[in-house]
């Protein structure tokens, strides 16, 4: 079983407390300052991080935190919160504190405070002995959040994920750690945004760029199976890739071959997609 340094766990927490949190306050927009119930900043940041690191929502993030401070451990988040929130604030307060902010605000500070909290992290064992030297795990995943209203240009028609004709959708990149999943990047997804391969670049580019990581291994759900995106990662990009095909036609015919040939489903077989023209 690997040990992990603890000492490293602790001073990363004070420096994500004392230098990271705070540049999330930096120029607040007026009307947060001006409205006499806004939840403190660095604390709606930390709940929206146990949000990303627990894949929950605001409310169980509260809930998480506030179970936290009556509990009696020393865990590293029990601590956090007994010692730098005094009080949970009601989940309501956190949402339309939020909603005082515009999405690209939000978005661009959260990625700014992420990026600065995996350069802290590679600067300890911490890091390094869950993830080595090979490079880190990350997921693609496309979220859709169903809309009833009418088609503006912040909308897309869904892809089944949603009962609704229209929904907003995003796209996340999240590193894959033992135990917990942290959303590095998002960018939203428009009917007449870019592709999908498209937008995985700037996100890979742009996450290399300011944080170093080296990716070695990518996983990827059968919304991305799309030649775009097939092309992109075999001329771009040198790490593993794991993704399920679409059962296509063709996909169980060659897989129906391979077992009347060796008698077994499990192998490695070749399959050009695409029309013939364009493979």
């Amino acid at each position: 079983m690997k040990v992990y340094s603890k000492i490293d766990q602790i001073k990363l927490k004070d420096k994500f407390v004392t230098q990271i949190l705070p540049k999330f306050q930096q120029n607040l927009p007026l009307k947060v300052l001006q409205w006499c119930n806004a939840v403190p900043m660095e604390i709606c940041l930390f709940i929206l991080l146990v949000t990303t690191i627990t894949t929950t929502s605001i409310q169980n993030a509260v809930k998480i935190l506030s179970t936290a401070i009556r509990s009696d451990t020393d865990h590293i988040l029990a601590q956090y919160a007994r010692n730098y929130i005094p009080q949970i604030p009601h989940p309501n307060r956190i949402r339309h504190t939020l909603k005082l902010w515009t999405p690209k605000q939000i978005s661009t500070r959260y990625r700014e405070i992420n990026f600065q909290m995996i350069r802290q992290m590679k600067k300890g064992k911490f890091f390094s002995q869950v993830h080595q030297k090979k490079g880190v795990a990350v997921a693609f995943d496309l979220t859709e959040k169903g809309y009833y209203g009418e088609k503006n240009q912040f909308t897309t028609y869904t892809k089944g994920r949603s009962p609704a004709k229209l929904c907003h959708s995003y796209l996340t990149l999240q590193i894959v750690c033992p135990g917990m999943r942290l959303i590095l990047d998002v960018e939203p997804v428009y009917q007449n945004s870019k592709s999908l391969d498209q937008l995985m670049k700037k996100m890979l580019r742009r996450v290399r760029r300011k944080t170093g990581l080296k990716i070695s291994i990518m996983y990827l759900d059968r919304g991305f199976y799309q030649v775009n995106v097939l092309r992109y990662l075999k001329h771009n990009f040198k790490g593993t890739v794991l993704m399920p095909v679409i059962r296509t036609s063709r996909v169980k015919t060659a897989i129906r071959e391979w077992y009347d040939l060796h008698g077994y489903k499990a192998g490695t077989l070749e399959l050009v997609i695409g029309p013939k023209s364009h493979p």
